[in-house]
């Protein structure tokens, strides 16, 4: 066969279509997660998110939230000056590549400065804790990443 300008034409064109339905085929299978399915609503009340974060940072020392391996348990810690103060609120654990990992944990007015928080049913990976809690009528917010490992 000779090889001419016409058959490197249908030779280009017809792996550039190949590709395109590659492209297009895995482009439809791909699983989108929206990080929150009400997002329209919550950016509508994003000005009050700005106002607890801004809370949380006037605190004497930021939030912790890691993970304790030897315990196997997500340990969340708050600042001091909460002690002997009631807490109430919830946390958000949220995978970033996977929704359906998603789970909440409410915080029921306790005086704890520390919560460790079972891990055994979280995937390995990196996690997001978005945790918003109300002391003393004060709404504070910080989230916090890190790594089951």
């Amino acid at each position: 066969m000779k090889f001419n300008i016409t058959t490197g034409l249908i030779a280009f064109f017809s792996i550039w279509a190949i590709v395109l339905f590659i492209l297009v085929y895995k482009s439809m299978h791909e699983n989108v997660d929206l990080v929150a399915k009400d997002y329209y609503n919550r950016e509508i009340a994003f000005q009050g998110q700005i106002d607890k974060e801004k809370n949380a940072a006037t605190l004497s020392q930021p939030l912790n939230v890691a993970f304790n391996k030897s315990e196997n348990a997500v340990v969340i810690t708050f600042p001091d000056e909460f002690r002997s103060k009631n807490i109430t609120g919830s946390i958000h654990f949220f995978r970033p590549d996977d929704a359906s990992k998603d789970f909440d944990v409410k915080l029921n007015g306790d005086t704890l400065l520390t919560y460790l928080l079972p891990a055994e049913n979280m995937k390995r990976g990196l996690w997001r804790a978005q945790v918003e809690w109300q002391c003393n009528e004060v709404s504070y917010f910080s989230e916090k990443s890190f790594d089951i490992n």
